[in-house]
């Protein structure tokens, strides 16, 4: 069987070195050549990019009945014509168990603060009444996306615990990170 290299790019820092180490000290042949680099042309104009926006938090924050909105989890763009916000969230947070009680709460990304209404974009989490006493701590990743025009947008986490409420819980972590895509 006859075995050939029919193609090898490499990247290098020194073409010259390169080349005569790969000819002279190992020796491979040299098919093709493509000349010396051309002159770097200009800058071109900024374009309609994407644009992305970030915050982190680790401010305890109660989980209240009706509604509560995540302390330190507010994000904001500002965005330069019409486009797709999209905003993802991941939070932790820390649930004291009661045996015999069920442990029930949503969290959504909104544009209002406070606003816990129903929505597609809900993220459930539910502890089971059977379940003994304990901590758990639930990690949640959220979404939420919405056509824009030109202008600033914020937006933050809430929360509603609608059952199984306890003074002990609450967020503990959180990131949020919105992107703009133009159109």
């Amino acid at each position: 069987m006859d075995f050939r290299f029919r193609y090898t790019g490499i990247r290098v820092r020194d073409l010259d070195a390169a080349i005569e180490f790969f000819t002279k000290t190992l020796g491979m042949k040299l098919q093709g050549n493509t000349g010396p680099q051309g002159l770097i042309g200009p800058q071109g104009p900024p374009g309609n990019g994407t644009l992305m926006a970030y915050v982190t938090s680790n401010i305890a924050t109660t989980i209240t009945d009706p509604c509560v909105q995540y302390s330190g989890m507010v994000v904001s763009l500002t965005v330069p014509t019409t486009g797709t916000i999209v905003v993802q969230s991941t939070v932790v947070e820390l649930i004291s168990h009661t045996a015999g009680t069920m442990d029930n709460h949503w969290l959504r990304i909104s544009p209002v603060s406070g606003d816990c209404s129903n929505s597609v974009f809900l993220g459930l989490f539910t502890v089971d009444s059977e379940l003994p006493n304990d901590w758990v701590w639930p990690t949640i990743s959220l979404q939420y996306a919405e056509p824009v025009s030109a202008g600033t947008y914020t937006y933050y986490v809430n929360c509603r615990m609608f059952e199984g409420a306890d003074a002990s819980d609450e967020f503990q972590y959180g990131s949020m990170v919105a992107v703009f895509y133009p159109s």
